[in-house]
């Protein structure tokens, strides 16, 4: 007998590729790096699918202390000319916490306090937590599990991900920056 699909929260970058080109082929910004990528908060329309189903303003949305898992997926919005961005890949989810009561460092006893870390879990020295696509979902979708029993957190999260405009062969780097609260307490679910 197979273990039921755990509950998850979808966190969805919805870009226009027409918007996007537009800002990185008519702007006087370099390409972006790893470490400065260019800001693309504006370009990029974030949906937050919760466990009733319910899209919510994500910017600082709430994970219900139902879900299990964090789930980020990339993809281009609907009536967009798909022909002008080629390979776009999510990178990685850079999580930093916002917790006011840092009583200790975030390091890697901290984070399993709300997270459930694997091999696609890096700490960084900076405290920050680092999650990358399994192998399987390689640039397409990033995930995280989220433990049973945890306590509340409000916590920030970066986005990196790349994009080719065909016909030029820069990679761009972006990177979004939104917030996100997590529940241990109150209603399982968002209505």
């Amino acid at each position: 007998m197979s273990e039921p699909n755990p509950i998850v929260c979808n966190f969805t970058l919805t870009y226009s590729p027409i918007q996007l080109e537009r800002f990185l082929l008519g702007s006087s910004l370099n390409p972006g790096t790893r470490l400065q990528p260019i800001k693309v908060d504006n370009l990029v329309h974030i949906t937050s699918e919760q466990v009733t189903g319910d899209l919510v303003d994500p910017y600082i949305s709430e994970v219900p202390k139902s879900a299990q898992l964090l789930s980020w997926s990339l993809k281009e919005g609907v009536g967009s000319d798909s022909s002008l961005i080629k390979s776009p890949e999510l990178n990685y989810v850079q999580i930093y916490s916002l917790d006011q009561n840092q009583q200790r460092l975030t390091d890697e006893s901290y984070w399993k306090d709300y997270f459930e870390i694997d091999e696609n879990s890096t700490i960084a020295p900076n405290g920050c937590l680092y999650q990358v696509s399994a192998e399987r979902n390689k640039g397409k979708v990033i995930s995280i599990g989220l433990k049973d029993r945890r306590p509340d957190l409000l916590f920030g999260y970066g986005i990196l991900f790349t994009v080719k405009i065909k016909g030029h062969k820069t990679v761009y780097f972006c990177r979004i920056d939104p917030l996100v609260s997590i529940r241990s307490t109150g209603p399982s679910t968002i209505s």
